[in-house]
């Protein structure tokens, strides 16, 4: 069925459907000390779209520990399992990512995670997963990941499930962080540890909406004016949000906004 290119390490070959001339990577135990394709033996199959892809998987198979590479197969096969359809790239992304980080634990340099609240309530989903990795990689390689290395792993887990870099899956997450703070700064409130929480639920909230052009009406818009302050802090949340996404807060939805501020202010 395939014919063998190249031989990448030990477990894993480079090769060409002789009909469609089209590569892939095949991945298992000892592939690589064969020159006969055994198809029984192959637990992974990575496809390549184009020259590009082909260029970052040769390059990842050839500098990263192999032990790593069948971590990240485990641990990308398991977040299907829990988190549904990812990305194709997240293999080569995590791949890169944890052959530094089990590097960087091995010499015990930890990096601070100043998002790792945030991230544990936007994607509580794929944090529960990067906390089964951790496990995973934790026996693997006798090291001890930290949580804040859970939760750079959940937000890789986040972008590979929505089809976004890394990047981006960041950036939003900062943005709701800086709306946290202007929220607590400008309408300082009871018991924020709780607070805060309603507060996050709501703007993940507001960006499925907006992500997915849902639009609401507000049969309360008259009567926002009984609301100035939360009206005017929701103003400034959204224009906060205009600038980083380019989102224009419909005025249904800073009534809404406006509401829910309001619900926490008094709260004793």
């Amino acid at each position: 069925m395939y014919e063998l290119v190249k031989i990448l390490n030990n477990n894993a070959i480079l090769v060409r459907h002789p009909d469609t001339l089209r590569e892939s990577i095949l991945m298992g135990k000892g592939l690589g000390f064969h020159r006969e394709i055994d198809m029984n033996e192959v637990s992974k199959v990575f496809h390549i779209q184009d020259s590009e892809e082909k260029q970052n998987y040769l390059h990842l198979f050839e500098s990263v520990d192999p032990e790593v590479l069948n971590a990240v197969s485990e641990i990308v096969g398991m977040a299907k399992e829990h988190l549904g359809s990812l990305h194709p790239s997240l293999f080569i992304v995590l791949s890169g990512h944890l052959d530094f980080a089990v590097k960087r634990f091995r010499e015990g340099h930890n990096l601070d995670n100043r998002l790792l609240w945030e991230i544990s309530q936007l994607y509580p989903q794929e944090f529960a997963v990067a906390m089964e990795a951790r496990r995973l990689l934790n026996q693997r390689f006798n090291i001890f990941i930290d949580a804040n290395e859970v939760g750079f792993l959940a937000l890789h887990l986040n972008a590979g499930r929505l089809h976004q870099t890394v990047k981006e899956a960041l950036r939003r997450t900062n943005l709701i962080q800086s709306l946290l703070l202007l929220v607590k700064e400008k309408s300082p409130q009871e018991h924020w540890d709780y607070v805060k929480v309603q507060h996050i639920d709501y703007f993940k909230d507001l960006f499925y909406r907006l992500d997915g052009g849902i639009v609401l009406r507000n049969p309360l818009l008259p009567y926002l004016h009984q609301l100035k302050e939360e009206e005017h802090l929701a103003r400034i949340l959204a224009e906060k949000i205009r600038m980083e996404t380019n989102f224009n807060l419909s005025e249904a939805e800073i009534g809404y906004l406006a509401i829910h501020l309001n619900q926490f202010r008094n709260m004793a």
